[in-house]
């Protein structure tokens, strides 16, 4: 018997989980549509009209408050916060997702364009959230590049690891039941030569400098990098257009 899809299964496709996603969205909009209407016919006309305005007043100031109005940049970002989160639905689908253009990842052509510290705490959650989304793929080689990096300092943890995972294959081979004397012995025997392996190669140390120095660099550039950033172009870029091939591209 077959399982039924589900936002919060990993068998559900990108096009049923984007429509599921609209589609909650429509539902919140017409819900909070329905209720300002209802409030609105209760308040009266004269007293609406003047909550409605001292209420736009309110908002405006804020907006002036924190340096900007609804038509910048930094106000798209900030209006976009009622956007429903994609992370938590991330399905196998979204990490077999090949990575995008690193010019487009990094920003290599406007890079005081698409880089800015965040305003809030929901700004940068949401930042987070939408660039791990869309460069899942990115996110994934940079921290194998990581590790990578590290295990290949440090060839001992690296061996230790590999050791490690053999030991644990050996224990689980053989098809013994669990409870049985020889279960127990391959058990424990793993456990304890695993432990010493681990302690002689350093492998913890390695493993949770390779993680930390990983989340460093996502978290950073997640947080940083602005979701309305300049696309990739030659021609536009200020890095290229001064040179004599960027001269050249811009004629043709």
């Amino acid at each position: 018997m077959g399982f039924t899809a589900n936002p919060l299964s990993l068998s559900m496709s990108n096009e049923g989980l984007n429509e599921w996603v609209k589609n909650g969205e429509a539902e919140a909009a017409a819900e909070k549509a329905r209720r300002e209407a209802a409030v609105n016919r209760g308040r009266g006309g004269a007293s609406g009209a003047g909550t409605k305005k001292s209420g736009d007043n309110g908002r405006n100031s804020n907006q002036n408050r924190r340096g900007g109005n609804g038509n910048s940049n930094r106000g798209g970002e900030r209006g976009a916060m009622n956007t429903r989160y994609k992370m938590p639905y991330l399905t196998v689908t979204d990490l077999k997702r090949p990575a995008k253009g690193w010019r487009e990842f990094l920003c290599t052509d406007f890079i005081a364009k698409s880089y800015s510290m965040p305003w809030s705490l929901a700004e940068i959650k949401l930042r987070l959230d939408t660039n791990l989304y869309n460069y899942i793929g990115n996110y994934l080689l940079v921290v194998l590049a990581v590790f990578v990096c590290v295990l290949y300092n440090r060839p001992l943890a690296l061996v230790g690891g590999v050791v490690t995972m053999k030991m644990w294959d050996w224990a689980r081979s053989g098809g013994d039941m669990q409870g049985s004397t020889m279960f127990q012995f391959k058990y424990g025997a793993a456990t304890i030569l695993s432990w010493a392996v681990m302690m002689y190669s350093n492998v913890t140390f390695a493993v949770s400098y390779a993680m930390l120095i990983s989340v460093t660099v996502v978290v950073v550039h997640g947080v940083l990098r602005r979701l309305d950033a300049p696309s990739p172009s030659f021609a536009r870029s200020p890095r290229t257009q001064n040179t004599s091939l960027g001269k050249m591209h811009t004629k043709d």
